[in-house]
């Protein structure tokens, strides 16, 4: 399971991931301090605030994994990033409520998760937008050489090649047994 986890991390997903956590525990103290005032960093800062903030941060990325928005492959329609960032992070709230109900020391302070849960959708979605943003316009990182020249390799090159900024690759070239192919066209247009 680890190791298929780790196959699927590429750097964009980690950097995705690394600043989603951030944005989250940030948005969780802005919301202690929107709140509670001063008192609000009191808490933070102490009262396993850390904790507790990466709590919620680990809540609501393991709810944006499951619901398939770690892979860039499958989220490209922004109307479908929606849906699925809304009902990952209701459903990261439901379980943070549970939580907080069963285990109350757990609680930042009153009335801080709905405003912490109204900053993390705006920030969640914002960064989003601005990250597929980015990586359309950044050059693709991972460069691929493909195996073979015939008919499946040439599609499979096609399709990557129309889907270069959502998969973050760019095709490098072609290896083939054939001597006769070396520097011949592969993909022709048509």
């Amino acid at each position: 399971m680890i190791r298929l986890l780790l196959h699927r991390l590429t750097t964009r997903v980690m950097a995705l991931v690394a600043l989603e956590t951030i944005l989250i525990v940030a948005a969780v103290g802005v919301a202690a301090y929107v709140r509670l005032g001063e008192a609000g960093w009191q808490i933070v800062l102490s009262e396993n605030g850390p904790l507790k903030m990466l709590l919620v941060a680990f809540v609501s990325q393991a709810c944006l994994y499951y619901a398939d928005l770690y892979n860039l492959r499958l989220v490209s329609d922004r109307r479908e990033l929606f849906i699925r960032i809304m009902q990952a992070l209701g459903l990261a709230a439901f379980i943070l409520a549970t939580l907080y109900f069963w285990f109350p020391r757990l609680i930042i302070g009153r009335g801080v998760f709905m405003v912490a849960a109204v900053l993390v959708v705006a920030l969640v979605i914002g960064w989003r937008v601005v990250f597929e943003w980015v990586s359309r316009r950044v050059r693709p990182r991972e460069r691929l050489l493909l195996v073979g020249t015939n008919a499946p390799a040439v599609a499979l090159a096609r399709e990557m090649f129309e889907r270069r900024y959502d998969l973050g690759v760019e095709i490098v070239g072609f290896v083939d047994a054939d001597p006769s192919r070396v520097g011949a066209s592969v993909i022709t247009r048509g």
